[in-house]
């Protein structure tokens, strides 16, 4: 059955099981994943320039978050061979085991097993083409910043050497900064209403539209010292996949005006989910 008919997820212990995929998809998206992880930044670029060409070819919208993910690495690759980092090659490690988290997750979806629910949310998510291409790009977002970047950061250094990580972490900030206009740009592009979300308020009366990257690091950042005090302890990874899978569930399904925008949004959208992706990549 492909991507974009597959029934809900199952879910058990705190994990998101997709039923079945059509051979074609799990074998794209397989390959694209790689089997091990991934040893340097640029590795990592390679397999989410990888993963973009496969969901291009299937048209699956997986490669909305994969595309601004590259675009975002290629900047931190930048920042990195610029000098600013005080530590890159601790940046570097960072990038690397936090990309990796991700590229399980879908290693693991697209072959039929347990994922973190946050990110079962934002792939099943990716089979339906009600949602926006910025809520799309949120649900990932969302998974990527929220779960796995705190945990990244934890198992990047030793526990009592994670403050001398933070100048960095807060570096990489102002990094993708830099690329926001640019960003915004081409999902203007691709979605030329959704600004509209603006005109109605809601980036101030719904909270998760309000979605910001510094908020969203910052809280990262209190989640890898959560999770470096409590060395790893599964029941607080367990409970910020479900902070963040409830949090997903909001961007998936907001409330009063800005469900209405978001319709209207959705009619101006670019259709073609290839055009989309090429867009945002």
């Amino acid at each position: 059955m492909p991507f974009g008919e597959r029934p809900s997820s199952m879910r058990s212990a705190g994990m998101t099981t997709p039923k079945s995929n059509a051979t074609d998809l799990n074998s794209a998206f397989r390959d694209a994943v790689g089997r091990t992880p991934a040893e340097n930044i640029d590795e990592v670029i390679d397999r989410l320039t990888r993963i973009i060409d496969a969901a291009i070819s299937v048209h699956s919208r997986l490669g909305y978050f994969a595309g601004l993910y590259r675009r975002m690495t290629v900047a931190v690759r930048a920042g990195i061979g610029s000098g600013r980092f005080k530590d890159p090659e601790l940046m570097e490690r960072l990038d690397v085991i936090f990309a990796s988290r991700y590229f399980s997750a879908l290693r693991a979806y697209v072959a039929g097993e347990k994922t973190p629910r946050s990110w079962g949310l934002a792939f099943e998510a990716a089979s339906s083409s009600r949602p926006t291409i910025i809520q799309h790009l949120l649900l990932g977002v969302n998974a990527h910043i929220n779960y796995d970047l705190g945990l990244a950061a934890a198992a990047t250094v030793p526990p009592e050497s994670l403050l001398f990580l933070r100048p960095d972490f807060e570096e990489i900030n102002r990094v993708i900064a830099s690329v926001h206009h640019e960003v915004q740009r081409r999902i203007d592009a691709v979605s030329p209403f959704q600004r509209l979300i603006d005109l109605v308020g809601a980036r101030t009366e719904d909270e998760i539209i309000e979605f910001s990257m510094d908020e969203a690091r910052e809280a990262a950042w209190g989640a890898a010292c959560t999770a470096a005090l409590s060395h790893d302890d599964p029941s607080f990874t367990e409970e910020l996949d479900g902070r963040t899978a409830r949090l997903g569930k909001l961007i998936l399904n907001p409330r009063g005006a800005t469900s209405l925008a978001l319709r209207l949004i959705r009619l101006a959208e670019r259709r073609s989910v290839p055009a989309v992706i090429t867009a945002l990549s």
